[in-house]
């Protein structure tokens, strides 16, 4: 198999992996609000798993067959780049999100993890959505920056 080939493959596993993800986080959203406790911790573990692979697929395929230009030109362009953008952008920022979810839950500290979850779930659900732009998200985060982290 070529690397052309090859890129294209794992274009597809990363398509399977994102949806894994979105369908873990909506089931273990769903189960931690009907207080099925391990049950949810799975099905985190489970989308943390595939955005983990996600990534490091995501930077394999770059790796090989290096970025990809956008076809069209204009308006469209023009709007292609800016929800490119605003979805790079919100993916770096849910990573520490995501992180500081992990710590919270190794630290017994629920209740916040409960707050800041639904707080990083909005900017994820951003970066997901192509049809979201960067100010949608900016009130979400202006709750995060004006939280003292303990």
């Amino acid at each position: 198999m070529d690397t052309a080939r090859f890129g294209d493959l794992l274009a597809l596993v990363n398509a399977g992996l994102n949806a894994s993800s979105a369908v873990a986080l909506g089931v273990g959203f769903v189960l931690i609000r009907r207080r099925k406790v391990r049950a949810h911790r799975r099905a985190m573990l489970v989308a943390i798993t595939a955005s983990a692979l996600f990534l490091v697929f995501y930077v394999t395929r770059v790796g090989l067959t290096g970025t990809h230009d956008f076809a069209g030109d204009g308006a469209t362009r023009t709007v292609y780049l800016g929800v490119l953008f605003s979805h790079m952008l919100l993916a770096v920022v849910v990573v520490p999100l995501v992180l500081r979810l992990l710590y919270l839950v190794r630290a017994g500290r629920f209740r916040e993890h409960a707050t800041r979850s639904l707080v990083a779930a909005r900017v994820g659900v951003r970066v997901g959505d192509g049809t979201r732009r960067v100010p949608d998200a900016v009130p979400h985060l202006r709750v995060l920056l004006n939280h003292r982290w303990r």
